[in-house]
């Protein structure tokens, strides 16, 4: 019953007879006391409730018609457009954000090719460790040979800041000593890594990001 036909019917022509059988049509019962009352003392408050019953339940039906229709066009392989900028949002917040650190190609380009990463390259220690303060990033890869310092001395620096880091550390160098590995440790370097076949040797490393 429409919403016009229910004002129609609370008119004051409309009787009390004709009230109470209407408020029986409505309930599919019989009127129970208390309706009978406020429709004997003429009080449009039943009516009015009833109409904002209906009007409730009209908006609930046209929810689950399109809840309905939503679900048949998924199991269809239907993607709507706010489940697509829902799902750009999550692989966004679940991209690694990682700062290279190099003075050499090599190390970009490699560090380019690591899937669902999004780097800043630095060939600058000082601008890299302004950086590091600034971002949070997930992970530093660091050329061992650096202009002015090496990348041990770089990590000393960072070290010595008034902040903590939780990024892994991955520095490269063609020759790797014992006593720079002991040093490296105390530095919080997680991986040293040799330049050949770098592409591989860095997302192994960087998918500890992922299943540490």
């Amino acid at each position: 019953m429409t919403n016009k036909l229910i004002k129609m019917k609370t008119k004051s022509s409309f009787n009390q007879e004709s009230r109470k059988a209407f408020l029986e049509e409505l309930h599919g019962h019989q009127a129970d006391e208390s309706w009978q009352s406020a429709v004997a003392q003429d009080e449009p408050w039943a009516l009015t409730h009833e109409a904002k019953r209906l009007s409730k339940s009209s908006l609930l039906d046209e929810r689950q018609q399109a809840d309905s229709l939503s679900n048949k066009l998924k199991e269809q392989g239907f993607v709507s457009r706010a489940d697509k900028i829902r799902k750009l949002r999550e692989a966004r917040q679940n991209r690694a954000k990682l700062m290279v650190l190099a003075s050499t190609e090599s190390t970009v380009e490699a560090s380019r090719q690591l899937e669902n990463c999004d780097i800043e390259v630095f060939n600058n220690p000082k601008l890299a460790l302004e950086a590091i303060k600034l971002r949070d990033f997930s992970a530093y890869i660091i050329d061992f040979d650096l202009p002015l310092a090496n990348g041990l001395q770089f990590m000393t620096s960072i070290h010595h800041q008034d902040f903590e880091h939780r990024a892994l550390v991955i520095l490269v160098a063609k020759d790797i000593t014992p006593e720079m590995i002991k040093q490296g440790r105390t530095l919080s370097v997680n991986h040293w890594l040799i330049p050949d076949d770098l592409e591989k040797k860095l997302a192994g490393a960087v998918a500890q990001l992922k299943d540490p």
